[in-house]
């Protein structure tokens, strides 16, 4: 081989050697020939600084709200560990760069969020655009966090759960003035002995709320009403902790007025049922719903083959098991096999509403050979029946300090009856997620640059910071392998 021969090999050689890397400690290698690049960001709002360890061997010190610098890192698992805490393992891909969050997954603990943000060695978006993506490390806030573009009023991330993963969001380049919104949700329960005296009833409720910037309080309460207790005259948000009664903040009464009802099941008519007794073919069946324009009916009826024809048929007044007066014609004129429906008005009010309560109404149809009466049931009204009430509040009596005390548990709803006037069942509105906004001063994004924006800190005081991410295509160091190859050769 000639001398010039050995030079070129011994040359490249020389550079390929220079452009290889090489993996550094213990861990489970995806591809032990390339690296990857990635920064870390102390994102446990309150938490002191602390060193941060990869596969052992300390990296630097991270102080909240800070990142280190993008970090050369051997691909493949690697094990990390930060301000003393046991050592996760964390996978890191060949040839890509990652921003890794730092955060508490519960109080007192630490959890690693890897967000992957492409390729180092090219670009990874649109040419002549920003890109903005956003990451909910924000304990206790919500569920899901939104952030906003509050400029132009629009939602760049809508929803983004805990710790997940995000995606970059492609936006125009300039001045944005960014805000991040906690959806706050809240759950009550409803009973007598909540109320301040107690109070015995058999009505019971449920209620879901959410809180959040768009559309302020939303609501749905299922409410089972003691039908001995009639309809509910009102019901309100009030404000006060669980041991003490508190002023209206919000009413509910109109839409419990125009939405609860009170069922009674399904009857059977029949001659059995008559005081006394009839020997009839005749069949009837009846649906009713009792609500505050009265008592809509719907009964099927079919004569006995013997009398062709009913004669009349009526509302009555007296308990199962014995006769009493008319209260409400249903229909007058004979009739055969029909259905009859309608609406009793005056059957919501007075004492009509306290004695179809109390089971003292029935329905009965009469025919020529029974004038008395050839079939019957009661209407016994069912305890069980659940009304829905469903609104939303979002008007400037939802002052800020309003939506703080939701957050403290300081809201309560109430439904009250003309038998407890104070209030007949009650909950106390509970956060399950706290509602919340954070927002950062105008900013310019750049075109070609990408940013990550991190929701942190717990509960309703939760914060939002700006890291800059590298720039597109900004190539990565390789580390030398010149040195290893040297001394394999000694």
């Amino acid at each position: 081989m000639s001398f010039q021969k050995l030079f070129v090999l011994l040359l490249l050689s020389a550079v390929w050697g220079a452009c290889v890397d090489v993996p550094s400690g213990p861990g489970t290698d995806v591809n032990p020939n390339f690296r990857s690049l990635a920064r870390f960001v102390h994102a446990i709002s309150g938490a002191a600084p602390g060193a941060l360890t990869i596969d052992g061997a300390a990296v630097g010190n991270l102080t909240f709200p800070g990142s280190s610098a993008y970090l050369d890192v051997a691909s493949g698992s690697r094990n990390l560990s930060f301000a003393g805490s046991a050592a996760q393992t964390i996978t890191f891909l060949s040839e890509e760069q990652s921003t890794v969050l730092i955060y508490a997954p519960t109080a007192g603990t630490i959890a690693y969020l890897n967000m992957n943000e492409g390729r180092s060695d090219r670009n990874n978006g649109t040419a002549g655009v920003a890109r903005i993506r956003f990451a909910n490390v924000a304990l206790g806030s919500a569920p899901n966090l939104s952030l906003r573009d509050s400029g132009a009023d629009s939602v760049l991330s809508a929803n983004v759960a805990f710790a997940s993963t995000p995606q970059y969001r492609e936006v125009s380049p300039g001045a944005r003035t960014l805000s991040a919104t906690s959806v706050g949700t809240y759950t009550a329960t409803l009973n007598g002995g909540n109320e301040i005296p107690s109070v015995s009833t058999f009505a019971t409720g449920s209620a879901t709320v959410t809180l959040n910037e768009a559309n302020g309080v939303s609501f749905s309460v299922d409410v089972k009403a003691d039908n001995r207790q009639g309809f509910f005259t009102a019901a309100h948000f009030h404000n006060a902790p669980a041991d003490s009664n508190g002023g209206i903040v919000f009413p509910l009464t109109d839409t419990v007025y125009a939405h609860q009802q009170i069922g009674i099941p399904e009857v059977t008519l029949s001659g059995a049922n008559e005081v006394p007794s009839v020997s009839s073919s005749a069949t009837g069946t009846g649906t009713f719903t009792l609500t505050r324009a009265g008592l809509s009916y719907s009964i099927e009826v079919a004569p006995d083959s013997v009398d062709t024809l009913f004669t009349l048929a009526h509302f009555h007044h007296a308990a199962a098991g014995a006769n009493g007066g008319v209260w409400h014609n249903i229909r007058l004129t004979p009739f055969g096999a029909t259905t009859l429906t309608g609406l009793w008005e005056g059957a919501a009010i007075g004492d009509t509403l306290t004695e179809l309560l109390a089971g003292n109404i029935y329905v009965n149809a009469h025919s020529a050979s029974h004038p008395g009466g050839i079939i019957r049931a009661q209407l016994v009204p069912d305890s069980a029946t659940t009304s829905t009430y469903a609104g939303t509040w979002n008007d400037s009596t939802l002052t800020a300090t309003l939506k703080e005390e939701f957050n403290n548990g300081r809201i309560y709803l109430n439904f009250h009856t003309a038998g407890n006037p104070g209030g007949q069942i009650r909950g106390q509105v509970v956060p399950t997620g706290k509602f919340g906004v954070a927002s950062l001063p105008s900013t310019t994004y750049e075109a070609g640059k990408m940013y990550t924006i991190v929701a942190t800190g717990a509960g309703s005081s939760f914060q939002i910071v700006k890291f800059d991410d590298r720039e597109f295509g900004v190539a990565k160091q390789l580390i030398s392998r010149t040195v290893r190859d040297t001394k394999a050769k000694e």
